[in-house]
């Protein structure tokens, strides 16, 4: 009996023996959740850093992209404005060559013809007299703010008041011829008479080379056209030749009763102003017309006094370098 609880005790043992060893092997399941914690701990950190370091590289490539958008926009705007400027340019010159157009087809409408559709010539003249009638010939360009009255002022001189009664507002550059006598001398007038908007003032600039007078035109019942008569003057003085001559020209001084208010342009003000650009000075009303001969009148003789100067000065350069040449021989 007793050897028989031995055996059993014995062969327990075997198997006791092995749970205990079984159980070293293991780890605790405790420690390995609180691993398996910690590696999840390390994975979820290491997840955060690379979201917030794409979260900061998403946010720079957007800035880029935006930057990008911004210079296309920008690329594109001033694109845009070029294709504008440029279609505003064809425009005013397609109206001008308009203009002349017109005009030549009524100069020649309005001339005397004979059966063989010759212009007729007076008797006892020779065909060049004609030609030789004009003596002077002068480019002058119109500048001011727009409705100002540029366009109702050149109509009523070059087309009468009738024409002058009908006008609107200059699309571009528009074109107009004038004889008149002044001392003596028949003067061709060719003028420019340009719009005063914002948008074709850099069309407007272009027309001041070559120019022999500007006619800087303001409303003397806005004081806001006048306070940009310095503007124009800037305009003038940069891009005109040295000896244009130049006349601040105040228009609407019919409307007595809008001059008396505050909103307007005293006389003195506005010859004060002309004489600080050394600039002639005149008003007129476009409207009735007062005015208006005189003051052209004016501009034509300073004109014609620069242009007078100019060849004297011509002449005596051409003397001096006859008389250095002729010495030069003389020597030799």
């Amino acid at each position: 009996m007793s050897s028989t609880g031995e055996e059993i005790a014995a062969t327990a043992e075997p198997g006791a023996s092995a749970l205990a060893s079984q159980d070293g092997v293991q780890s605790n399941p405790a420690d390995q959740l609180v691993e398996e914690n910690e590696s999840l701990q390390a994975r979820l950190t290491t997840t955060n850093a690379e979201l917030v370091h794409s979260s900061a590289r998403l946010r720079e490539v957007e800035h880029q992209l935006e930057e990008q958008e911004k210079i296309y926009s920008e690329a594109a705007a001033d694109q845009q404005k070029d294709y504008i400027a440029q279609c505003d340019s064809l425009k005013a010159d397609i109206a001008s060559l308009t203009s002349q157009l017109t005009h030549l087809k009524n100069e020649l409408s309005s001339a005397p013809v004979t059966d063989d559709n010759r212009p007729a010539t007076p008797a006892g003249t020779n065909v060049t007299d004609g030609l030789q009638k004009i003596q002077r010939v002068f480019k002058v360009v119109l500048v001011g703010d727009s409705g100002v009255g540029k366009t109702t002022f050149i109509r009523h001189l070059c087309l009468g008041q009738e024409a002058a009664n009908a006008t609107s507002s200059t699309v571009g550059v528009d074109f107009y011829t004038k004889l008149m006598t002044v001392q003596g001398q028949c003067t061709s007038l060719k003028i420019w008479d340009t719009a005063g908007t914002e948008r074709f003032r850099s069309i407007t600039k272009s027309y001041f080379r070559d120019a022999n007078g500007v006619l800087l035109v303001y409303d003397v019942t806005a004081v806001k056209s006048f306070s940009h008569v310095r503007q124009w003057m800037g305009d003038i003085l940069e891009n005109a030749d040295d000896h244009v001559v130049v006349m601040v020209l105040g228009n609407k001084t019919d409307v007595v009763a809008e001059r008396l208010e505050d909103d307007s342009v005293l006389t003195n003000h506005g010859r004060t102003l002309a004489d600080s650009y050394r600039s002639l000075f005149a008003e007129v009303s476009a409207k009735t017309g007062a005015g208006i001969a005189d003051a052209m009148a004016m501009m034509i003789r300073a004109m014609q006094d620069v242009e007078d100067e100019q060849i004297r000065r011509t002449r005596l350069a051409v003397d001096v370098d006859n008389e250095g040449k002729s010495g030069s021989r003389s020597c030799c």
